[in-house]
Parts: C-alpha cells; sequence; structure tokens
C-alpha cells in the first residue's frame, strides 16, 4: 500500500497539477545519481533531479503477491552527459552501473518551476540487470529485489569458507578499525595503479579490498604489491599528488585471515574446515 500526506488530496482534488518520475541509481562506488522525466529539474528534499539525459521508462504494473518484477529503462544520453568524468554511455560498457541500486519514486507540483507539494516513494526499488548500448541510447533492464529470493540455497550453509560477510554482525569485525588512511605520493600514478607509500602493509593485504577517494570514488582492489594498489576499475582522473584515500582490506574467509590478520575469535569463524574434502575417501 502506498501511503501519500494530507496535501497530495487537496492537490489532486484542485485538477491542476503536473507530475513526474523520478529515479534514483547509487553506483557500487558510493555516487548517487538522480534523474527526472520532467522537463526541467525537480529539487525533491533538498536534492537535484537532473532532466538530461532524457530517460523513457516501459510499462509498469502492480500486483499482490510475491513475484520477481522488471522494469526497463531507455536512456538518451548526450555527450556532456558524465559519471565520475565519463561519459554515460561509456561509464555503462566500463560496469559502473553494475549492481547499483535503484529507486523510482513520483513528484507531484503545481505547475513545472513551482514546489513539489508531495512524493509517492518507492513505486519500484531494486537493482541494474542487464545493460545493452549502443552509440546513442542505451537499455537498462532492472530487477526487483525479490530477485534474490530465486537463490535455492538453505539460510545457514555447512562448508569449509566462512559463511559469513566481513564486518557484517555475525562476523564482528569492525571496519573503522581496520581502515587505513594513505596519501597519494610522486607522479607515477596511473588510472589503475595508484602510488601509496607508507602504509606499512605486506604485499597481498589488501588484495580483493577497496579503496575510498574523496569520500565518494569506491574502487576494487585487485592486487596490493609494493606500496601500488592495482584497481579493478580505472579512476576518471589521476589522482594528484598529496589525495587521501581509504583502504580497506578484504577476508579470504579462512582461519588464518580470520584469526591472524583480523585478530577475531574462533566462536566468530562461519565455516567449518575440518569438512573433508569431496575426493577423500572414508
Amino acid at each position: 500500500m502506498k501511503t501519500v500526506s494530507p496535501g497530495y488530496f487537496d492537490l489532486v482534488a484542485t485538477d491542476h497539477y503536473v507530475s513526474a518520475d523520478i529515479y534514483t541509481i547509487t553506483l557500487i562506488s558510493g555516487t548517487v545519481i538522480r534523474l527526472t522525466r520532467a522537463p526541467l529539474d525537480l529539487i525533491v528534499g533538498g536534492n537535484v533531479y537532473s532532466s538530461t539525459p532524457l530517460v523513457k521508462k516501459g510499462s509498469q504494473t502492480w500486483s499482490t503477491g510475491i513475484s520477481v518484477d522488471s522494469l526497463d529503462l531507455t536512456v538518451y544520453p548526450a555527450s556532456s552527459d558524465l559519471v565520475e568524468g565519463v561519459p554515460f554511455l561509456q561509464a555503462l560498457r566500463k560496469g559502473y552501473f553494475d549492481g547499483a541500486e535503484f529507486r523510482h519514486d513520483r513528484a507531484f507540483a503545481e505547475f513545472w518551476g513551482s514546489s513539489v507539494i508531495e512524493t509517492v516513494d518507492k513505486l519500484f526499488e531494486g537493482r541494474i540487470g542487464e545493460i545493452n548500448a549502443d552509440r546513442s541510447e542505451a537499455q537498462i533492464t532492472v530487477n526487483s529485489h525479490t530477485e534474490l529470493l530465486n537463490i535455492k540455497m538453505p539460510r545457514e550453509m555447512f562448508q569449509t569458507d566462512c559463511r559469513h560477510n566481513l564486518y557484517d554482525p555475525q562476523c564482528g569485525v569492525s571496519r573503522e578499525a581496520f581502515t587505513v588512511a594513505a596519501t597519494v605520493s610522486g607522479s607515477v600514478s596511473t588510472l589503475s595503479a595508484i602510488y601509496l607509500p607508507g602504509t606499512g602493509k605486506a604485499a597481498g593485504y589488501f588484495d580483493n579490498g577497496y579503496m575510498l577517494m574523496a569520500g565518494s570514488f569506491r574502487r576494487h582492489i585487485k592486487t596490493w604489491n609494493f606500496d601500488f594498489a592495482t584497481l579493478s576499475v580505472p579512476l576518471p582522473s589521476i589522482p594528484s599528488t598529496g589525495a587521501g584515500v581509504s583502504l580497506i582490506p578484504a577476508c579470504n574467509k579462512n582461519t588464518v585471515d580470520c584469526y591472524t590478520k583480523f585478530g577475531n575469535s574462533s566462536s566468530r569463524f562461519g565455516g567449518c574446515p575440518l569438512i573433508p574434502i569431496p575426493e577423500t575417501a572414508i
């Protein structure tokens, strides 16, 4: 059930109003993109929803029960529409939108240019799925969060590796305690390899972790070696000397990382390392 305020009913009763879809896309990097189908930019809750690039939404239905729904979007970006400094279509092809969170709301106002009076929230929520982009447009499929129910596995699994996610409540490790502040140094950094000396961490320590820059850009660290963080997805520009970053390590979900690297207790380890491998004969 969708709830609205009394102001919404007063506005609709006048039969003189305009409405437009608004979309919020949160990338894995933390960057938030806000778009609207209105003919001009809208300000909703202090946030600006841009009318460019042009977005066309496919048909949408609502029904009771649990089902895996999807929403189709067609985006027509111009060369001036950028995502983290990269052209919109190029960012789609490079995987910037992979796994991004999507939310569809609708805003109502008296006329275009007036303040938004009411929003109907959460008409659709999900994650970015299949993306097909050509030279002038992109087709994006958004799958509802109920797709997660399609995973056929029990809640708890008996496996050699830890079943918990690093830094979650079951793991118990504090993300803040293991976040390492570093500074870009020298002029040897590239878009994919960032020179970050002075951390004191051995090769491999930040493998499969991630790097946060300026509180917005988030990049997966493919390898860490000799004070260089090699990224899976390049940055839009080479970071300047003196720029600060945060490095967050990952876990290989084994007892060595759990007990030695993160100093966790055996009661927190969610794996069963003594389970025999499939080839073991009993």
